[in-house]
């Protein structure tokens, strides 16, 4: 029963995630599965509790998949910012998921799995950040709580819908370019080296 549920919901967020159709109807998803109505509610109460279960598998998978391939960066700015390039288009397809109301709530449900599973991704990224300060790439007096938040936060409002990094043709160095421009304030003289280096920016001196 559980394994099954799983192979539904795995199903399920590839459909809604490469459809960019969050408000499908259940019906809708039946028909594209090529299943009943009346087999998704065998396995879910209600479509809120279906696109609960979609919304954290999608998140979870995509963190983990990001932390077990920080093991290839051992250099904590090469790391950051291939967390900005991996987990911005996750930030940008999730967003309509969490963002629509289903049925009659008081509360956004969805929006706290969000939050709930972004807090996994802070604490992955202070653990960065931390390292970048005992190495003496990143400056030794700044906030980490607030350098975390404002790094994940501005690469969520980059990749929002309209937002300068939403497009899909966003090539892969205009978007390091934005995150070199999102890291240098922490930078150390060593650090902002390094950044430059792993960026590829080049330093223009009249």
């Amino acid at each position: 029963m559980k394994s099954r549920r799983l192979h539904y919901i795995s199903r399920i967020t590839n459909l809604l995630i490469e459809t960019n159709n969050p408000k499908m109807k259940v019906d809708e998803i039946a028909t594209r599965l090529g299943i009943t109505k009346k087999t998704i509610y065998n396995y879910f109460d209600s479509k809120q509790q279906l696109f609960e279960c979609v919304l954290d598998s999608y998140l979870k998978s995509k963190i983990e998949e990001t932390k077990e391939n920080l093991n290839h960066y051992s250099n904590p700015i090469s790391s950051l910012i291939y967390i900005g390039h991996s987990i911005g288009p996750v930030f940008r397809d999730c967003t309509p998921l969490y963002e629509q109301k289903i049925g009659v709530v008081k509360t956004n449900p969805m929006l706290n799995i969000f939050f709930q599973r972004r807090q996994d991704l802070v604490d992955i990224v202070k653990r960065i950040f931390i390292k970048g300060i005992r190495e003496e790439l990143f400056e030794s007096d700044i906030d980490i709580e607030i350098a975390c938040q404002v790094y994940l936060s501005g690469i969520e409002t980059l990749y929002r819908p309209n937002g300068l990094l939403c497009s899909k043709k966003i090539s892969s160095h205009q978007i390091s370019q934005v995150l070199y421009y999102m890291l240098k304030g922490n930078c150390t003289r060593i650090g902002l080296s390094v950044l430059r280096e792993k960026v590829d920016i080049k330093v223009i001196v009249d």
